[in-house]
């Protein structure tokens, strides 16, 4: 098993909630952490610093665009421009999913570092589908670096 995880970033419950369905149904293989807001999601990714916690960062986070107090852009943003050497946030792949998003938004979240920018579905298919397929190769397929420990 996998002991990577996805964390998912979303303010809408009803989309956590399907989320969750699909997760649980269709890939049982993968671990997932789900956030409702950006500021919950920065506090985890603090506690991981301190001594004694889990020492590896997320596969990948999923950030909603539209959100409320932090958005998924100014998110993108604080993980990108983390400097701290101990936790290399930087490295870690971002995908923002939305409902919609205007080419120049697109274009911000990859010039911000972004790893992809994805149309959020609202049917249950197109979602597992899109969903099989992050977690295929996010974190089946691709590499991030481990925490250093202090």
């Amino acid at each position: 098993m996998n002991t990577r995880e996805l964390f998912i970033v979303d303010d809408n419950a009803d989309h956590r909630y399907i989320v969750l369905q699909v997760l649980n149904k269709f890939l049982p293989e993968y671990k997932f952490r789900l956030f409702d807001g950006g500021e919950q999601l920065m506090a985890c990714l603090t506690e991981q610093k301190k001594p004694g916690a889990d020492e590896r960062l997320p596969a990948a986070i999923i950030l909603d665009l539209h959100m409320p107090f932090y958005d998924g852009f100014q998110i993108l943003k604080m993980l990108k421009n983390n400097s701290e050497e101990n936790i290399p946030m930087a490295a870690i792949p971002v995908i923002i999913m939305t409902n919609g998003g205007t080419e120049q938004q697109v274009a911000d979240c990859y010039a911000a570092g972004a790893s992809a920018f994805v149309h959020k579905p609202v049917d249950f298919v197109p979602l597992k589908d899109l969903l099989i397929m992050i977690c295929k190769f996010w974190i089946g397929a691709n590499r991030v670096p481990e925490l250093k420990a202090e």
